[in-house]
């Protein structure tokens, strides 16, 4: 078993990096739902899933999943102040450089602003 998560509404994420074969053979990956050791309550009675299971993949140099955070310390009708924070995973052997470049797109989906960091 790789993992659980025990609220089939919130998102869970697992890295499967190191149980994958690499001789190979084929790699079969299931999602299983075990019910056995909740006691179902009045308030909710269901088990499962309840959101898309996918199967993500990544370079050795990516951001991480849940990777971004932005907030809007300052916002007005006119403009907002925007801070955006992002992780860079690099899990090569050696350094790495990179360009990251971010874009935010309007409701019209017209770029707005852009800023890029080395």
């Amino acid at each position: 078993m790789l993992g659980e998560n025990p609220y089939g509404y919130s998102p869970v994420y697992f890295d499967l990096s190191k149980h994958l074969k690499s001789d190979g053979s084929d790699n079969v990956i299931t999602v299983h739902v075990d019910h056995s050791r909740y006691v179902d309550s009045r308030w909710y009675t269901g088990s499962g899933i309840y959101r898309n299971v996918k199967l993500i993949t990544v370079s050795k140099l990516h951001i991480p999943i849940w990777g971004t955070f932005i907030t809007t310390p300052e916002v007005s009708s006119k403009q907002a102040t925007i801070n955006l924070s992002v992780e860079i995973n690099n899990e090569f052997n050696n350094r790495k450089s990179l360009t990251a470049t971010t874009h935010i797109i309007d409701n019209q989906g017209n770029i707005v602003a852009n800023a890029s960091k080395k």
